[in-house]
């Protein structure tokens, strides 16, 4: 079976792949809800969020 990385593991890096012949990028991010429950988060979000700003 192969393991997969979770959220903690893979938020704010830059994915690309090809989905049905177009070209996708994606950025995982914490859920807003986590974020309110975990204050601690929100430094790694405001992050993340930097990173999708430099991809628009």
């Amino acid at each position: 079976m192969n393991e997969q990385l979770g959220i903690t593991h893979m938020h704010g890096k830059v994915h690309s792949l090809k989905l049905q012949g177009l070209d996708v990028t994606l950025v995982p991010l914490f859920h807003p809800a986590a974020i309110i429950y975990n204050q601690k988060l929100k430094p790694l979000w405001e992050a993340d969020m930097h990173v999708v700003k430099g991809l628009l």
